[in-house]
């Protein structure tokens, strides 16, 4: 696990001298002066570092450098590098790497688009609980990626624990509610949880909110309904400002 970027500074700043050695071992190069290089934004620096660490086996620093060259931190985007150390990492057992790599087979990035090597990756993820993974992965059985289309699959992956955090995934789990995909309809459910998005600054679900809102009692809940839309324009939502304008055409504020 790497030290906190602060105290590496620290470690890093006294013991500047030492790395200038070939003594200081590949672990205390990772924890110690990869995150000083990251805290200072000194990507270029922290990539050759990792590339070094990579190239000697170290499975956290391949996937860190994949993330680096996926990211385009230190240099431009090498999506075909990144998925290469990836993999390096991910056959070592480095459970982080399995969700990048398959975010890059679905897109295509670094390799040919391939959903089967995605949902491959994914369900590596997954086991390892990677909440990302399970997100994306819900996402492609609502489309019917590669997997037969299963709108309770996608309800169920929405429901884990690891996605109750997950803004996204919250969202997209309310409007299965309020749609009634793959679960009993629930308007009340989806409101509750488009709300507490909304409260949270989540410009998109107060769009959600507002819609539903509009829907469900046009005249009783306008008020309420035009304060999240005005809080979303507020932070620059379109969608909010083209419903703000057709709310104004048609007279109904």
């Amino acid at each position: 696990m790497l030290l906190p970027a602060a105290t590496a500074g620290r470690l890093y700043t006294n013991f500047s001298r030492l790395f200038l050695t070939d003594s200081v071992s590949d672990e205390v190069k990772f924890e110690v002066l990869a995150p000083y290089y990251y805290e200072k934004a000194q990507f270029g620096k922290e990539r050759q570092l990792l590339l070094e660490l990579a190239e000697g086996g170290h499975p956290e620093a391949q996937y860190n450098l994949g993330v680096l060259l996926e990211q385009s931190k230190g240099g431009e985007v090498d999506d075909k590098e990144a998925v290469h150390w990836l993999q390096r990492a991910q056959e070592q057992g480095e459970a982080k790497a399995a969700g990048l790599l398959g975010f890059l087979f679905e897109k295509g990035r670094g390799v040919p688009a391939d959903c089967q090597q995605a949902v491959k990756y994914y369900q590596i993820a997954m086991a390892n609980n990677d909440s990302e993974a399970m997100y994306l992965m819900a996402l492609m059985y609502g489309r019917g990626d590669c997997v037969d289309k299963d709108y309770s699959k996608v309800v169920s992956l929405l429901k884990k624990e690891e996605l109750q955090g997950h803004a996204e995934a919250q969202r997209l789990l309310g409007y299965c509610y309020e749609k009634g995909f793959g679960v009993g309809r629930d308007v009340n459910l989806a409101r509750d949880i488009y709300w507490e998005l909304a409260e949270d600054n989540n410009v998109k679900a107060q769009v959600d909110l507002a819609v539903l809102l509009l829907n469900e009692d046009p005249e009783g809940n306008n008020a309420k309904a035009l304060m999240w839309l005005k809080r979303a324009a507020d932070q620059g939502s379109v969608d909010a400002v083209h419903l703000l304008d057709r709310i104004e055409s048609l007279d109904l504020k």
